[in-house]
């Protein structure tokens, strides 16, 4: 059951003036009527079985139906004043409002982590594409430093191969007459 800050307002309320008289019935919460929005016999009756109800859930103090089915609130003397001296029903909102709110920073940090986690897969996935670029382009360096270093081997080559091309020619023309 989900309480309100204004119901635990009044549920500590009853629990207090239970624990100071001992045994509180109906005509003592007169003072909590006019925190009731409507002055109906009505709402008033089913706001108090509301509250009645949860502080029977709670087994903070015992509720009990009395003579002419009247509601009858006994404080459980040690317990119900342990339960006061915790803060009561508005420590018992606050407690909740605080796990919400630690939820709710979990799933967005949780979300976060998801964003970060794509945004580094992306990044991984480029600096791997860029490797490969740079890979490639260190393969065109060494064969451009190979030629470097072995161009002199490279023109004789093309000088040798130009002179025997020039000496087969002669061959041939010579072989022909």
């Amino acid at each position: 059951m989900k309480i309100t800050e204004k119901d635990a307002e009044i549920l500590d309320y009853i629990v207090l003036k239970s624990l100071k008289l001992n045994c509180l019935r109906a005509y003592d919460l007169k003072p909590l009527d006019n925190l009731f929005l409507a002055n109906s016999e009505s709402v008033k009756e089913s706001a108090y079985t509301y509250y009645f109800g949860i502080l029977k859930e709670k087994n903070v103090v015992r509720v009990e139906k009395g003579l002419n089915n009247e509601t009858v609130i006994y404080s459980i003397d040690i317990k119900t004043k342990e339960f006061l001296r915790q803060g009561g029903f508005k420590k018992e909102i606050k407690d909740e409002l605080n796990t919400i709110e630690k939820a709710e920073n979990i799933e967005k940090l949780k979300t976060k982590n998801l964003e970060l986690q794509n945004e580094n897969l992306e990044f991984s996935q480029t600096i791997r594409e860029q490797e490969a670029k740079i890979r490639h382009l260190e393969l065109k360096i060494k064969g451009i430093e190979l030629i470097k270093q072995y161009w002199w081997f490279i023109g004789l080559c093309i000088f040798v191969g130009g002179l025997l091309l020039k000496l087969l020619e002669i061959a041939i023309a010579y072989v022909r007459q």
